[in-house]
């Protein structure tokens, strides 16, 4: 297995995550419940660029019919992001959220990985509403937007909160 993946296996592992090699070891995949849905982490490295991608993938796929408003709101959303963003395949309407990593020497250490996986896991959690809302509701997109960046606050507030009360 590639070694950036056997640190990301590690890391999972250690915080009682299942990790599952893809293919022969190209991948790693982990599933966890958060507060609005369950998302599928996938985990890919890139050996010779010494580079590890993040994606949160969830099970909704986008309705043809849909995929022009939502890529709107996908855009309007990266707007904002530093370091992240989410993605749109327009063949399927399957959306993520990726977050790319150096994995040179320390650029990878165990506590830079646990804070891209948390923000994966806060960012695809936090606006699943606002996107779940554009999608079968017809919210208008800045409405959603909005609606998302509430939601995405009181997510990653209370995992602060709660960080806080650890220490």
């Amino acid at each position: 297995m590639n070694p950036i993946l056997e640190t990301v296996h590690a890391h999972l592992t250690k915080h009682d995550l299942t990790a599952v090699p893809l293919g022969d070891g190209e991948a790693l995949t982990s599933t966890v419940t958060l507060k609005n849905l369950r998302v599928h982490l996938f985990f890919c490295a890139d050996a010779e660029e010494q580079r590890l991608s993040i994606l949160g993938r969830h099970s909704v796929l986008v309705p043809l019919e849909r995929r022009t408003v939502v890529a709107e709101f996908i855009t309007r959303l990266n707007w904002n992001l530093s370091g992240a963003r989410f993605l749109m395949d327009y063949e399927d309407g399957e959306v993520c959220c990726r977050i790319d990593l150096e994995a040179v020497g320390a650029g990878l250490d165990d506590a830079t990985l646990g804070k891209a996986i948390l923000r994966c896991c806060h960012l695809t959690d936090g606006f699943f509403p606002a996107l779940m809302s554009v999608i079968y509701r017809g919210t208008p997109v800045v409405q959603a937007i909005e609606q998302g960046e509430a939601e995405f606050k009181v997510v990653a507030g209370a995992v602060a909160n709660a960080e806080d009360d650890e220490v």
